[in-house]
């Protein structure tokens, strides 16, 4: 991908990590960590076909959002319109976008992201699921622990969340006890009162 993309795409959810990003944008590419103000994570997309419920994001004044931004072709917007036909693509404001590490200059560039179009929080029939969020987690992880533990603390959390690792509804399954148990300490240290209500 080269640097002369003039679009890019603010990723929140399973698009931080690699392996899933690459499913749909097979190229390499440079990525950027942000913060997006006046925008907020949600459980706020439900997934009918396995009966979960994954993340949206919608703008709300005064609250932050961490994740990725990285260019994309003509071609590759329309695939990823295409993957996220649940959702409206909307542009992000320039003064909206701050570097997560101050390490990388943002490409003042077009960003867009992608906004639920029927919003439905997490239920007993839809509940956040431990393997998608471990898939997450692990692309926050890619990053740094800090960036992990932001992803953590600037998403409201639901008390309808199961841990599905030995009979998971998504395809997501790491297969890798170690990563789980470090992303479980996470989470026990950060939402300690969720942790503790997951089944």
């Amino acid at each position: 991908m080269t640097t002369m993309a003039q679009n890019y795409i603010f990723g929140y959810g399973s698009l931080i990590d690699t392996h899933n990003r690459s499913l749909t944008l097979p190229h390499s590419r440079e990525i950027y960590p942000v913060t997006i103000k006046n925008f907020q994570r949600q459980w706020n997309v439900r997934s009918n076909l396995r009966s979960f419920t994954v993340l949206g994001v919608t703008p709300q004044s005064g609250h932050e959002c961490t994740g990725l931004i990285f260019p994309v072709s003509p071609e590759e917007l329309e695939e990823l319109d295409f993957r996220e036909r649940s959702y409206q693509r909307q542009t992000i404001f320039p003064s909206n976008i701050l570097s997560f590490s101050q390490k990388k200059n943002i490409p003042q560039k077009s960003v867009w992201t992608y906004i639920p179009n029927s919003p439905q929080f997490p239920s007993q029939n839809n509940p956040i699921t431990q393997t998608y969020l471990d898939l997450v987690l692990r692309g926050c992880l890619e990053i740094n622990e800090e960036f992990a533990r932001q992803f953590i603390r600037t998403t409201p959390w639901h008390s309808y969340w199961i841990n599905d690792r030995t009979q998971p509804r998504t395809h997501h399954l790491l297969n890798n006890p170690q990563l789980e148990q470090h992303i479980d300490t996470l989470l026990q240290q950060e939402i300690p009162a969720y942790f503790t209500q997951r089944i």
